[in-house]
């Protein structure tokens, strides 16, 4: 037009990448011992930070994107989040709830067949053991053409134990069935 144009100085523009995290598992169910829990979380932006929480306290020395737990106890049962912080902004990841069952209980991540060693925690039950059967795990446990021991049983609500044609359970304490 009929002014003079003018060109300004040069100006940066610096974008900021917005911060994203993935979700961590609703429920993590492990054996009390050597089982290890791992967590993990991947995080984009900028400037990213992260602090692992159990029960919304922060676990002291824990920040990195990953936490692992080894030797199980079942004080370490509980709800875990992390919360990352990143320069444009702060997000807490959705909790996950950790379970830890105690030596005794019936996993049945392996079959329904109550002689085989990885569907316990603890290994197979004997005379001595204290069994707890829950209603959450996959396969429920069968006790057909073999024998097995305890010296309690817990039944959970909605949980089955079935002692089929030619299979023997000797109790030494009590049954409960819930």
């Amino acid at each position: 037009g009929a002014c003079p144009s003018v060109t300004s100085a040069i100006a940066v523009l610096t974008m900021q990448e917005s911060l994203t995290i993935s979700s961590l598992p609703a429920t993590v169910t492990t054996c009390e011992g050597g089982n290890v829990v791992t967590w993990s979380i991947a995080a984009t932006g900028t400037g990213i930070t992260y602090q692992w929480r159990k029960g919304g306290t922060n676990i002291a020395g824990v920040t990195a994107s990953s936490y692992t737990l080894n030797n199980v106890t079942l004080a370490d049962a509980g709800v875990y989040d992390v919360v990352v912080t990143g320069t444009c902004g702060t997000l807490t990841s959705n909790a996950s709830t950790l379970i830890v069952n105690p030596a005794g209980s019936w996993t049945g991540v392996t079959s329904t067949d109550w002689n085989t060693t990885s569907n316990w925690c603890g290994g197979i039950p004997g005379i001595a053991t204290d069994v707890f059967i829950p209603a959450s795990a996959p396969n429920m446990p069968n006790l057909s053409g073999g024998s097995g021991s305890a010296r309690q049983i817990t039944i959970g609500a909605g949980a089955t134990l079935t002692v089929g044609s030619g299979g023997v359970l000797n109790i030494y304490g009590d049954l409960i069935n819930n």
